[in-house]
């Protein structure tokens, strides 16, 4: 039987003008396989349209197989302008289940204007102001303190901070913040200058209780303190190293009454001069709850 010729280079289909990005395709060299094509056509074949509902179930399995079976160009199917690289559509990225990437850091102060941060009335305080990028909080006879003005988490949160105490003995940070319907403070730097601790816990003090830690602050140093909230533990590093995981089961969380005007989110200093910058806060992805 004789059979028919192969094709040249000249004989073979132009590209088809709705399929710019295609070029001619080799045919496969089973004369039966030439036939099928010839006589089905494809989608970039002339007059024949392509079924996009059909194409977009195609797997790029099934585009590769189509290919050779009735000569398409797999790169006529939707999708064919993406670039090696580009990865998942914005939309599937936002909809990928299992996404539970936290959310970014939010700064609380901008290092030019107190902004919605407000002097805290303890009586006797020092002057609050904004100098070289931080917020300092000069001598007071008793406390000089600040306290955000607008909404906070009240669980399942991180804040951080840089903390310096430029002059006096004790504590440069004395961070009050919520935990759920409560509060608590974290000290840094109290009791003469080592005292790390949550106060209170159970009615006692950052300096007695189990979350007592001690540690040497050095004059005119920066440092970087971070605190988490959940609704089960409170954890505190500084300079990145833990100092505090406080498991808050069957425990009554509570604040000093000297810091009352702190609440529900305040930091203050105890007849020190503080310098404080860079903070921020950020809530919680669901796999660090």
């Amino acid at each position: 039987m004789n059979r028919a010729p192969r094709p040249t280079p000249s004989d073979r289909s132009p590209p088809d003008a709705r399929c710019p990005n295609s070029a001619p395709l080799a045919m496969p060299p089973a004369d039966g396989f030439r036939q099928a094509s010839a006589s089905r056509g494809g989608p970039c074949a002339p007059g024949v349209g392509l079924d996009l509902r059909s194409a977009l179930r195609l797997t790029v399995l099934a585009c590769l197989g189509l290919a050779m079976a009735t000569g398409v160009d797999p790169r006529c199917a939707p999708g064919a302008d993406a670039q090696p690289g580009d990865g998942p559509s914005p939309a599937a990225r936002e909809s990928a289940p299992g996404d539970e990437r936290p959310a970014a850091w939010t700064s609380l102060f901008d290092g030019q204007s107190l902004g919605v941060w407000k002097s805290s009335n303890f009586g006797g305080e020092g002057r609050v102001s904004v100098e070289d990028g931080r917020i300092v909080l000069d001598f007071g006879d008793t406390l000089t303190g600040i306290a955000y003005a607008k909404d906070f988490p009240t669980c399942d949160y991180e804040l951080r901070l840089e903390a310096m105490r430029m002059a006096g003995i004790d504590f440069f940070c004395g961070l009050t913040f919520p935990v759920d319907r409560a509060h608590c403070s974290l000290i840094v730097g109290g009791w003469a200058g080592a005292v790390v601790g949550l106060s209170t816990i159970d009615g006692r003090d950052a300096s007695e209780n189990a979350t007592t830690h001690y540690q040497r602050f050095e004059t005119g140093q920066w440092y970087r303190i971070r605190l988490r909230v959940t609704a089960a533990r409170i954890r505190v590093w500084i300079n990145d190293q833990p100092v505090i995981d406080q498991d808050l089961r069957g425990r009554r969380l509570d604040t000093r009454t000297e810091v009352a005007l702190s609440k529900p989110l305040g930091i203050a200093a105890w007849q020190t001069r503080a310098g404080l910058r860079r903070i921020e806060f950020r809530r919680l992805g669901d796999d660090e709850r």
